[in-house]
């Protein structure tokens, strides 16, 4: 382990720690997925889940599209503007007299048909990696990544018995992504 960056220096980390291995890896599938996936198809990362939860979920407002994807409101209303303007996406009409924020937004066709462009990019985009692997390093991955989510869920939430930690600071995650 230790080479993380492309050198044996981990920048302040412990040469054993996963995180900068994770965080050059996640750098890397972010360049490229923008590069081939994204870029190409006219959508950010935030715009395809929103489009992904919403086609899944199906109608929903606002405040839940934040609680589940994260980010700011700022971000989620500038996103959901733009995919409004595309016609991607449609804002149902709240009842005269309701509070707009829970009106909620359902994808449209053409949001649907753009969606399933951006996943045809990016099963074309040949991101998968896994034929390089054998089974039993795929096992391994599987694994590894399984607990290191669940300790990362633990830990947003506070209660990560398993690293040795306990936060008082509440999760702003209320609810598992769907997208």
């Amino acid at each position: 382990m230790g080479r993380a960056f492309g050198n044996d220096t981990t920048e302040g980390f412990p040469t054993d720690d996963i995180v900068p291995p994770i965080l050059h890896a996640a750098a890397s599938f972010e360049r490229l997925s923008d590069r081939h996936i994204f870029e190409p198809s006219g959508l950010s990362l935030t715009a395809f889940r929103i489009l992904a939860l919403l086609d899944h979920a199906g109608p929903t407002p606002s405040t839940r599209i934040l609680e589940t994807l994260g980010g700011t409101k700022s971000n989620l209303s500038q996103r959901l503007g733009m995919l409004a303007r595309k016609g991607f996406v449609r804002r149902i009409p709240a009842p005269s007299g309701t509070d707009r924020r829970v009106a909620p937004f359902r994808i449209t066709p053409a949001g649907r048909r753009k969606l399933r462009e951006t996943e045809r990019l990016a099963r074309d985009a040949g991101l998968r990696l896994s034929g390089l692997f054998s089974e039993r390093e795929l096992a391994a991955h599987r694994a590894f990544f399984r607990k290191l989510l669940l300790l990362l869920d633990q830990a947003e939430t506070g209660n990560c018995h398993g690293c040795g930690e306990r936060s008082e600071r509440p999760s702003r995650r209320k609810s598992k992504p769907t997208g």
